[in-house]
């Protein structure tokens, strides 16, 4: 996990990886969870290959998951399928520099 947090916070000041992120919306009408919170655990999911959304939802039980997501309590497997289903990339403008 301790490599993990590296390469997160390695991303969030070369790639600004904040910026990049909090510009994700999501459709949600009352959101509980913020979207920040759950388009994180996506991501670092991504970065694990973490296998599916059960496997994302034990991950997001750890308390250092919690303290990256700035979320403390764990994440269903539901919200992240809900959450993708309605995911609006329109605000989401990747690095100019990644472009092909």
């Amino acid at each position: 996990m301790n490599r993990l947090v590296q390469f997160f916070h390695y991303a969030q000041k070369v790639f600004r990886l904040n910026a990049l992120l909090r510009g994700v919306r999501c459709g949600r009408p009352y959101p509980e969870i913020p979207t920040c919170a759950v388009v994180v655990s996506l991501f670092m999911g991504a970065i694990l290959r973490v296998g599916s959304y059960l496997d994302l939802a034990e991950q997001t039980k750890r308390r250092r998951w919690q303290h990256l997501i700035h979320w403390a309590k764990r994440i269903s497997h539901d919200t992240f399928e809900y959450v993708t289903e309605r995911l609006n990339l329109g605000g989401f403008t990747p690095v100019p520099w990644l472009r092909r």
